[in-house]
């Protein structure tokens, strides 16, 4: 290919009228006796019955209660097995499930509810015990379900799940009338419950499933609206990269698309989901080698704390099959060193997405992995890359705004009509705001984020490509680089440094560090700034809106 062209995919089957309940149910029938999750910490487990099961009670309960189709019901967690039937069972009623961070601060939080506007809150005892007195201070939700909570003291305006579960009513819910019959512990579904659960099954291309939260690296986050058409889509599209996998860690969390794909596509496929609650870097390495994990789900950081702690090629790390990396850029020194580490006895996948694609849009499999790029158009998906002054279509190997059309695009940022129609545009392309380009063959390189570019005298520097070489350095845990205003260069490559435990590395070594490995305009002529720790997203974005607060602060 030597010419403008639209990339596509591979043609894939669509299940434009199904929704993820009924999706989820149909898969897991095969496999329903099977443990689906276990804590990594408490070695609690789960069955993929148990989880389908459950979720239809909650599904009932909630609808008795008057959750219903068009309804929204925020979810505030962390990682945990109570998690994917919660979700399911809100599901399961029609409504949708807005995912909110248990890191958001009040300020985040009342912004995330002020968007998404849901009818009733749910949240884990955890963020009840740590969060919630805040949250409720800047909200104005009346009431919040608490599960995991049986026998434990609550605080006002919360509610144990689980005496919803036993029949005690929502007091700032509409009750509806109780169709549903108790016997013994058994819960009856009756017809009528049932017809209204069908009901919910209307419009399932456009109905909205989950309401998630951009990257908010810039400003506040976007509500980014996925549906049950975008995450069938998803699931259908993802057995090429899942059926293999037997065991698998879940870290990212599933508050995020990475996360809540990871989940969903693992109980579809029947692979059983070793849950991490919050990243510990012992119990993590532990829990590989104690439930002979055979992938893992990560993001970029954390593949760079596996090469410095040097247990790729260690007997505890013998049972990895797969690494699938996400959610941030990996560069092509990580990737080769890793590679080296592994020496052929995995297999390491960099996906490229975003929330508002669902799912990757790049993607490798085992005959096709080239270094340095995420791969060729996922199935079903289209992609353009398009002149950023012209909006012009270009050739190969120049590089431009990576464009995407197909089933795996966003139905609307939630209440932002504005945003929505610059981010589609009327010919539904999704602009996704990164640089990137494609080579004759059809693989496609990821170059940065186009806002994140610093433009330095007509020059422009990716931050992500300094970033990569400092933080492969020893000395260095973490390392995140932005412009730093200048009158005479426009701006200037400055980093601000986590230093590792026990180490005195300078502003003069860092400096030099870089210097002999980019060009002269990429060199830290910015400065160089030492802090305690880089504000990043839940997904491990660096949130550089907070960066350069923290920058001014130091200055």
């Amino acid at each position: 290919m030597s010419f403008a062209a639209v990339l596509k995919g591979r043609p894939i089957e669509l299940l434009s009228h199904v929704p993820i309940w009924q999706y989820v149910e149909s898969k897991v029938k095969n496999f329903s006796s099977k443990v689906a999750q276990v804590d990594a910490e408490t070695k609690r487990e789960i069955t993929f019955a148990e989880i389908l099961d459950k979720s239809k009670e909650l599904g009932v309960k909630l609808a008795a209660q008057g959750v219903a189709y068009g309804d929204v019901v925020a979810i505030c967690s962390e990682n945990n097995l109570d998690y994917c039937w919660i979700v399911l069972g809100v599901l399961w009623t029609g409504a949708s499930c807005a995912l909110l961070s248990p890191t958001y601060t009040a300020r985040e939080w009342e912004h995330a509810l002020s968007i998404s506007r849901p009818k009733l809150v749910m949240c884990s005892m955890s963020v009840c015990e740590t969060k919630l007195e805040q949250y409720l201070k800047s909200s104005n939700v009346k009431q919040v379900l608490v599960w995991d909570s049986k026998g434990k003291s609550l605080p006002e305006h919360t509610i144990s799940l689980e005496e919803i579960l036993d029949g005690t009513p929502i007091a700032c819910m509409q009750k509806k009338k109780q169709r549903n019959i108790c016997i013994g512990n058994a819960l009856v579904v009756t017809q009528d419950s049932e017809e209204e659960h069908k009901a919910g099954k209307k419009k399932t291309k456009d109905h909205p499933a989950f309401i998630l939260s951009s990257s908010g690296s810039t400003g506040l986050p976007k509500g980014v609206v996925l549906t049950h058409f975008n995450i069938t889509t998803a699931l259908t599209t993802s057995t090429d990269y899942t059926s293999c996998i037997e065991i698998a860690l879940g870290v990212p969390p599933f508050c995020h698309a990475y996360g809540l794909l990871l989940v969903l596509m693992c109980m579809c496929e029947g692979t059983r989901v070793v849950v991490v609650r919050k990243f510990k870097p012992d119990l993590f390495i532990r829990s590989i080698e104690e439930h002979k994990v055979t992938c893992l789900y990560l993001v970029a950081s954390l593949l760079v704390f596996l090469v410095k702690r040097d247990v790729l090629d260690k007997p505890e790390f013998s049972s990895v099959r797969h690494i699938w990396t996400g959610a941030a850029p990996l560069s092509p020194k990580l990737q080769q060193l890793v590679l080296q580490k592994l020496a052929g006895r995995a297999l390491l996948h960099h996906s490229y997405g975003l929330t508002e694609t669902t799912f990757t849009m790049f993607t490798c499999t085992v005959d096709n992995f080239r270094l340095g790029t995420p791969g060729k158009v996922t199935p079903g998906m289209e992609c353009k890359v398009v002149d950023v002054e012209t909006g012009k279509m270009i050739g190969p190997n120049h590089t431009g705004e990576l464009c995407f059309r197909g089933p795996l695009i966003m139905k609307e940022y939630v209440m932002n009509t504005e945003e929505t129609q610059k981010a589609i545009d009327k010919d539904g392309w999704f602009h996704s705001g990164d640089l990137g380009y494609c080579n004759e063959d059809g693989y496609f390189y990821v170059v940065d984020r186009l806002k994140e570019l610093i433009k330095y005298q007509g020059y422009q520097v990716s931050p992500s490509e300094i970033e990569s070489i400092l933080v492969m350095h020893s000395a260095i845990q973490d390392a995140a680089v932005i412009g730093i205003e200048d009158e005479t260069y426009g701006e200037l490559p400055g980093a601000v440094i986590v230093r590792e435990p026990d180490t005195q590395i300078t502003e003069d070594e860092i400096k030099d560090y870089v210097a002999c490995q980019v060009s002269p305009y990429k060199r830290l002529s910015g400065g160089v700034w030492f802090v305690n720790f880089i504000p990043k997203t839940t997904t491990g974005k660096i949130n550089r809106r907070e960066l350069r607060k923290s920058i001014d602060m130091l200055s």
